[in-house]
C-alpha cells in the first residue's frame, strides 16, 4: 500500500445532521449520494477528492449505524448512564487519521490508534 501526504488534493467533510433527520436514516442517505458524485470528480492534476464521510467513521469505530448507536446513545442518556456516552465518543475521536491510497489508487482513511 502506497503512503503519500494528500495537501494538495481537494477534501471535504460531509457535515449535518446525524441523530435526528428528516429521512430517519440515520444522515446516511443524502451522504451516500453525494460521496458517489464526488468520488467520480477529479482535479486539474487528475487527483480525486477525498471526501470524509462521518457516518462511515463512525460505524467503523464503534461498529453500529448510525441509526443504531444513536438509540443505543439515547438508551445511555435515559438510564443515567453518561460515561457510557462519553466512553462512545472517545471511540469515535480516537487516534490519527491519515489518507493512503489502495491498490487501485482510491484514497481512503487509515486510522492509527
Amino acid at each position: 500500500m502506497q503512503e503519500i501526504i494528500i495537501n494538495n488534493w481537494i477534501k471535504t467533510y460531509l457535515i449535518g445532521a446525524m441523530s435526528k433527520t428528516q429521512a430517519k436514516d440515520g444522515g446516511t442517505g443524502w451522504r451516500k449520494d453525494l460521496q458517489e458524485e464526488l468520488e467520480l470528480r477529479i482535479d486539474e492534476n487528475n487527483n480525486p477528492i477525498f471526501v470524509f464521510n462521518p457516518c462511515n467513521e463512525e460505524q467503523s469505530k464503534v461498529g453500529l449505524n448510525p441509526i443504531e448507536y444513536h438509540r443505543k446513545i439515547n438508551g445511555w442518556l435515559n438510564a443515567g448512564h453518561n460515561n457510557k456516552v462519553a466512553e462512545g465518543s472517545d471511540l469515535i475521536w480516537e487516534g490519527k487519521h491519515y489518507i493512503v491510497l489502495d491498490e487501485k489508487g482510491k484514497p481512503f482513511l487509515k486510522v492509527i490508534p
